[in-house]
């Protein structure tokens, strides 16, 4: 088992409180504040801040240091592209090939969600969100496009911290996915409508609540410089 190192353990830290919420977009990260938080000095946390600029969780930016990206609306429409040109391909496939033991698989981690849900693990569910979706990538035999929805995880993790504080979204986004699953079960295609529908939904959630963060951030500034 490889062992971490500091730089990582300190980087997996702040992935964690940008995942949650404790550092919001826009927000800064300050390396003495974090080395603080962490009891550790700043070398290593700017170290892992510069790991986490590589995965597109943070950015230096000049005059301002570092900060959590605030995606726009270009990031979420690219997101929201990616994921229904990738997901709807994979669902039609795992529709013809996907086995009773997949489907009971997918009620275990359907099972993990409502629960996280229950005990108000909100970011949890949101990562079980991801899996479940992930699930139906990698069993439809195609590596390639598995490592690429892969390698633009984080930044759906990131977007999904837009949606954290949305009750109503968290709770229809559950429906869905059992519906989701019920029409994979009776091999419907009806379940590409739902996939497709479910992603547009999210993604205009996301929208609609950058908006928001942006509008406050203005009236942030605007009552600093009276």
């Amino acid at each position: 088992m490889q062992i971490k190192t500091t730089t990582d353990q300190i980087a997996d830290a702040i992935r964690d409180a940008i995942f949650s919420g404790k550092f919001q977009p826009g927000s800064r990260l300050k390396e003495s504040d974090i080395a603080s938080w962490l009891s550790v000095s700043r070398t290593p946390v700017r170290e892992a801040l510069r790991k986490l600029e590589a995965e597109g969780l943070a950015d230096f930016v000049p005059n301002k240091g570092v900060i959590v990206p605030l995606l726009d609306d270009q990031d979420i429409d690219e997101i929201c592209e990616v994921r229904i040109l990738i997901e709807l391909y994979c669902v039609r496939k795992f529709l013809r090939i996907a086995t009773k033991k997949n489907f009971r698989e997918m009620a275990a981690l359907l099972e993990e969600m409502k629960s996280a849900v229950s005990n108000n693990k909100i970011p949890l569910y949101f990562a079980l969100s991801l899996d479940f979706h992930n699930y139906i990538i990698l069993h439809c035999q195609n590596n390639r496009l598995f490592y690429f929805f892969n390698s633009i995880r984080n930044t759906m993790r990131s977007a999904q911290t837009m949606l954290r504080e949305n009750s109503s979204f968290v709770h229809n986004s559950i429906k869905e996915h059992s519906e989701l699953l019920e029409l994979l079960k009776k091999r419907s295609k009806d379940c590409e409508k739902v996939l497709r529908l479910h992603i547009e939904s999210a993604c205009e959630r996301m929208r609609e609540n950058i908006k928001k963060v942006k509008e406050s951030q203005s009236e942030d500034l605007i009552a600093f410089q009276r």
